[in-house]
C-alpha cells in the first residue's frame, strides 16, 4: 500500500511541476496570480484533508472488524458533509476573494484574476473532496492500485494536456488552467466514486484481514 501511495503523489506533484512550467509561458502575473490562489485555497482544502483523514481511520477500523457494509456508508456519509462544507468556504473565499487577494497585493490585475479563479474553485473543490476522501478510504480497505492507475490518467492526460490547450493554445490563460483543474479532479473524482459504490474493494478487504491474520 506504501509503494502505490508513494507513486500517486510522485505524479501528482509532477504533473503539478509541469503544469507551473506552462504557466511561466503565460507570464510572471499568472505566475504569482496562481501562488496567491492556491495559498488562499489551501484553506478550503484543510477541512476536506481533515475528513479524508478521519474516514480513512474509521473505514480501516470498520474493515478491520469485518463490518464492511457500515464502512461504506461511513464514507458515505463523511464525503456529503465534506462536500458541503467545501463549497461553503469556496463561496465564502469567492465573495471576498478582493479583500482576501488585498493581503498580498495592490495589483488589479492579479486581484481581478485571482477572483476568477476562486470562483471557479466552488466548482473545482467538490470534485477535490471526491478524491481526497473516497481515496483515503479506498487504501484503508486495502484497494491502493485503482487511485494510483486513474490519478496517473487524469492528472497528466487531463490536467497537463488540458492545462496547455486551454490555457496556452486556446488562449484562456489561468482560467484555461483551473478549467483543466477542475476537469481533472472531477474526471478522478467520479472515478473513485464509481469504484467505492462498486464495491470491489469488498474482496481486497477480505484478502487485506485474511493476510493479517496469517500474520499475527
Amino acid at each position: 500500500m506504501g509503494l502505490p501511495s508513494a507513486a500517486e503523489g510522485i505524479a501528482y506533484h509532477g504533473s503539478q511541476l509541469t503544469i507551473t512550467r506552462i504557466i511561466t509561458v503565460l507570464g510572471t502575473a499568472a505566475l504569482t496570480t496562481r501562488v496567491y490562489t492556491l495559498n488562499l485555497m489551501q484553506f478550503v482544502m484543510v477541512f476536506s484533508i481533515a475528513v479524508g483523514q478521519g474516514t480513512q481511520i474509521a473505514v480501516g477500523h470498520l474493515v478491520g472488524a469485518g463490518d464492511n457494509e457500515k464502512a461504506y456508508k461511513t464514507c458515505i456519509r463523511s464525503l456529503k458533509y465534506a462536500i458541503a462544507v467545501a463549497v461553503a468556504i469556496a463561496g465564502v473565499f469567492a465573495f471576498f476573494s478582493e479583500q482576501l487577494l488585498g493581503i498580498f497585493t495592490d495589483d488589479r490585475a492579479i486581484i481581478e484574476m485571482g477572483s476568477s479563479l476562486l470562483l471557479i474553485a466552488i466548482i473545482l473543490e467538490p470534485g477535490r473532496v471526491f478524491n481526497i476522501v473516497i481515496i483515503n478510504a479506498l487504501r484503508a480497505a486495502g484497494d491502493a492500485r485503482f487511485p494510483v492507475i486513474m490519478g496517473i490518467i487524469s492528472m497528466w492526460g487531463i490536467g497537463v494536456v488540458l492545462s496547455y490547450f486551454l490555457g496556452v493554445a486556446c488562449g484562456l490563460g489561468l482560467i484555461g488552467v483551473w478549467i483543466a483543474f477542475a476537469g481533472d479532479e472531477w474526471f478522478r473524482g467520479i472515478a473513485m466514486l464509481l469504484r467505492w459504490r462498486s464495491r470491489i474493494w469488498y474482496k481486497m478487504a477480505f484478502v487485506k484481514n485474511q493476510n493479517i491474520e496469517m500474520t499475527a
